[in-house]
């Protein structure tokens, strides 16, 4: 269950890189039309959408409450084809994680060198 609660903290950090998109399009309405930001608003929307179908892994994966993946105490169910779950899961979870910070650096770097501007 904590990694439900990660998705959905890497989905505030989307939408806090949105809200800043859109602020700067605001203040600076010849940004608005820059190219560069279309991809950014479509890279958040793939993110987002990353995020979705691993959210929807993670509920495909918990029954009843119970987890199918090792736990940290290893007293959990588990069988051979549900440890190879965990290990995609967590793949799932560093791959969304590292997109969303490349995503949150790019969109930093864009706005503070628009601000200079």
């Amino acid at each position: 269950m904590n990694w439900l609660n990660e998705v959905q903290l890497f989905r505030r950090g989307l939408e806090q890189s949105k809200e800043a998109l859109n602020q700067a399009s605001f203040s600076k309405p010849e940004i608005k039309e820059c190219e560069e930001i279309k991809g950014y608003y479509a890279s958040i929307k793939e993110v987002g959408e990353g995020l979705k179908a691993t959210e929807e892994r993670i509920l495909c994966s918990l029954n009843n409450g119970k987890m199918f993946w090792r736990g940290p105490y290893e007293n959990l169910y588990s069988g051979e084809t549900v440890r190879n779950d965990g290990n995609e899961l967590f793949d799932l979870m560093k791959s969304n994680y590292n997109l969303l910070i490349e995503l949150q650096r790019s969109i930093n770097r864009f706005l503070s060198a628009s601000a200079l501007i």
